[in-house]
């Protein structure tokens, strides 16, 4: 493989994995506004990792437990489907219960305060991470130096993505304020959908 071609190919790759954490970043931003500078970086970074680290892991185990890979390969978008339901059925429970009460004084500050969980945006990472594995068997002939290269690409890809996300979530949050959760959940669950259905098509 050429140059060009190697990196268009890690380059497709990351556009293509990195879809998906986009779209949580945006339900993210729209769902908290107000975090703060370090937290608004620590998303795209937290996503970017786990889109390094998977297909790395993804590669061991095509090379050293074959039968292991195969057998979670089979359940890995259920793994992102109930993940990401979860996830988006809270937060849309959440939503509507907010739409239904009327705002208390100083409960639009309280909304604007609130703040994301470092378990929610683990747990996040893993379910829009996982389908990353399946590049272990995309790679499997290559040595481990050029996926390496390729899962950095991935990674910086995903980066720029999910910073843009949250950038436009944000944007979005201030029309969408009262809605902006039940939104939210709807991106995760469609996403999370997303995944399950390609990961049975292809099985």
């Amino acid at each position: 493989m050429s140059g060009i071609s190697f990196y268009l190919q890690a380059l497709l790759l990351g556009l293509g994995l990195g879809a998906d954490a986009f779209s949580i970043s945006l339900a993210d931003g729209m769902e908290y506004p107000a975090m703060t500078p370090g937290r608004r970086w620590s998303i795209p970074a937290v996503f970017a990792l786990f889109q390094i680290g998977m297909p790395l892991l993804g590669w061991t185990l095509v090379h050293g437990l074959l039968s292991a890979f195969s057998a979670l390969e089979r359940v890995v978008p259920w793994f992102s489907l109930v993940l990401l339901g979860f996830l988006g059925v809270r937060m849309i429970v959440e939503g509507v219960l907010s739409l239904k009460r009327p705002d208390a004084p100083g409960e639009e500050d309280a909304k604007k305060s609130r703040k994301m969980t470092v378990w929610a945006l683990l747990l996040q990472a893993v379910a829009t991470s996982l389908d990353a594995l399946s590049c272990g068997l995309v790679l499997s002939e290559s040595e481990f130096v050029p996926v390496l290269v390729t899962s950095l690409i991935i990674g910086g890809v995903t980066f720029f993505l999910c910073t843009a996300g949250v950038f436009f979530g944000k944007l979005l949050s201030g029309p969408l304020s009262r809605a902006a959760p039940i939104l939210g959940g709807v991106i995760l669950i469609a996403v999370g959908l997303k995944i399950w259905i390609t990961g049975f098509l292809q099985a």
